[in-house]
Parts: C-alpha cells; sequence; structure tokens
C-alpha cells in the first residue's frame, strides 16, 4: 500500500531536482512515478496559451479573495 511518505518523498525529488515548475502533475503509484503534466513546456512561444493569450483571471481572483480573506497571488 502506498504511505503518504512515500507521495512526500516523490514530491520533496521532483521539487529538489529543480526540472519542473509550478503546474507539473506528478503520478505516484508502487513501482511507478511518472510526470503526466508540465505547464512549463506548455507555455512556449508556440503553445497554444501563447497564441491565444492569457484569459483574465481577475474575476476568480476577486472570489477567491473573498471567499479567503486575504489577496490571492497566484
Amino acid at each position: 500500500m502506498l504511505k503518504p511518505g512515500d507521495i512526500a518523498e516523490a514530491m520533496v525529488r521532483l521539487i529538489e531536482e529543480g526540472k519542473y515548475g509550478g503546474g507539473t502533475i506528478l503520478s505516484k503509484a508502487i513501482g511507478v512515478e511518472e510526470v503526466v503534466f508540465d505547464l512549463e513546456s506548455q507555455m512556449g512561444a508556440n503553445s497554444a496559451v501563447a497564441q491565444t493569450g492569457a484569459p483574465d483571471m481577475s474575476h476568480i481572483r476577486g472570489i477567491m479573495n473573498n471567499e479567503r480573506g486575504k489577496p490571492w497571488k497566484g
């Protein structure tokens, strides 16, 4: 059975390697560990995000600020 410590170790290892930044999704199971999505690789000049432009997230930030009681810095 996979334990919380196994997940934590995989996350720490991923961070310490410094290869991936924010927006990374790590899949971890017994005997399997794999990055299944890396946001930074999707953000290049030719990416769909760059070509369509980043969406305006101000309305979502406003909702989150009100619910959390403090500004969101994401």
